[in-house]
């Protein structure tokens, strides 16, 4: 009769793992739970068991079976994939790259966070295709994972110069500007080219490289430099510098300088020009173009930097650098 043995009525050693493998004793002369985990012997669960459905997860308890019980082929990816394996129940280390198929690592499962950082080794090889151009593109400009990535493909100068990790064209990409161009600015969207010879600046699409328009400007125009509205343009032959409506070319101002003036800066507020014959640099307003000062550095003056607090001169004569 159904329940006429009970747990009271069996010897602590009365129900025994022979008698489950022999069938002497069935799950339904069983009440449930009568079976511990102490009254099984250490190998009574094993991968064949598991494989072939002769115990199923409904039939252990959590943790029962550990890395060690299961053979080397027990964890299959359809087991991971329907959720019968979870994190929880494989040790570290437990699955290596050789149990998991060459393309179960896609472009979705990173792009979606399924596969992080910390999952994936230093040195492991990620094709191309496995990896999304604009996140890419992110992780280099940003250079904060740039040095996570290892690129096994041969480098093309062209993707480094623009900075931009696509299929660059093979064939030239030089664009054709004025007569000995010289300085050279980008205003967000466009490059300024200075063209010494021809007295003019050329503005160029930075994108395609298409000429936007040419400009007039002073004598043998050198340096150049953006102040966020404006291009500014030393004149190296008539001692000034032009001031340009980034947006339109129109020139908006001619302002006296040194002679004979090359580099410029802009430092948030001023513009800064290099008098090379003079061995000097002016300061002029940024808005108005007036002069503020002029200030005495090294032997013939070339180029000037900004640095945020000082503005900085290479004195070409003397081999010096002057910090003002």
């Amino acid at each position: 009769m159904n329940g006429a043995v009970t747990t009271a009525k069996l010897t602590d050693q009365a129900v025994t793992t022979g008698k489950i493998k022999l069938s002497t004793i069935l799950n339904s002369n069983m009440a449930n739970a009568i079976i511990s985990n102490a009254k099984m012997i250490d190998n009574s669960i094993t991968s064949d068991k598991i494989d072939d459905g002769t115990i199923l997860n409904r039939d252990m308890a959590n943790n029962i079976i550990s890395t060690a019980k299961l053979r080397d082929t027990a964890v299959t990816n359809a087991k991971i994939m329907d959720g019968a394996v979870t994190n929880t129940k494989i040790a570290n280390g437990a699955v290596t790259n050789a149990k998991i198929a060459d393309s179960a690592i896609t472009t979705a499962k990173i792009l979606d966070g399924t596969i992080t950082n910390a999952d994936i080794a230093a040195n492991a090889n990620i094709a191309a295709s496995k990896i999304d151009t604009d996140t890419l593109n992110a992780d280099l400009l940003d250079g904060f994972h740039a040095a996570a990535f290892i690129l096994k493909s041969l480098p093309n100068p062209n993707q480094l110069a623009l900075l931009r990790w696509y299929e660059a064209a093979q064939a030239d990409t030089s664009f054709t500007v004025g007569n000995f161009p010289l300085g050279v600015a980008f205003d967000g969207a466009n490059i300024w080219v200075a063209n010494g010879v021809d007295d003019t600046v050329s503005k160029l699409n930075a994108a395609t490289g298409a000429t936007i328009g040419t400009f007039g400007v002073g004598n043998s125009p050198i340096g150049m430099a953006f102040d966020g509205a404006n291009i500014w343009v030393t004149n190296f032959n008539d001692g000034t510098v032009s001031k340009l409506n980034a947006a339109t070319g129109a020139t908006i101002g001619t302002f006296n300088v040194g002679n004979n003036p090359q580099g410029v800066a802009f430092d948030g507020a001023n513009i800064w020009v290099i008098n090379a014959n003079d061995d000097t640099v002016s300061k002029l307003n940024a808005a108005t173009g007036a002069t503020i000062g002029t200030f005495s550095v090294g032997n013939a003056p070339a180029r000037v930097a900004f640095d945020g607090a000082n503005i900085w001169v290479t004195n070409f004569a003397d081999d010096t650098v002057s910090k003002l």
